[in-house]
């Protein structure tokens, strides 16, 4: 894949709060991204998320790097 990172259909919950549904975007390689928002709107479960810290709610992600550490 010439892709980083790929989610497809990425939910979050914490508690009984959906935090995010239905994300699906695809990071290529080589490039960053800033994930920004207002505060309560899921960007540190999106971090853990992709972290594995936490499990996603429904959805999958799949991350090409060897280095889970280049989260964060």
């Amino acid at each position: 894949s010439n892709f980083a990172l790929e989610t497809n259909s990425l939910a979050v919950k914490r508690g009984d709060r959906l935090l995010f549904e239905k994300m699906t975007w695809q990071l290529p390689r080589g490039k960053f991204l800033a994930v920004t928002g207002a505060s309560g709107a899921g960007k540190s479960s999106l971090l853990a998320c992709l972290s594995k810290i936490v499990k996603p709610f429904e959805g999958k992600f799949e991350i090409a790097v060897n280095d889970e550490k280049s989260i964060g």
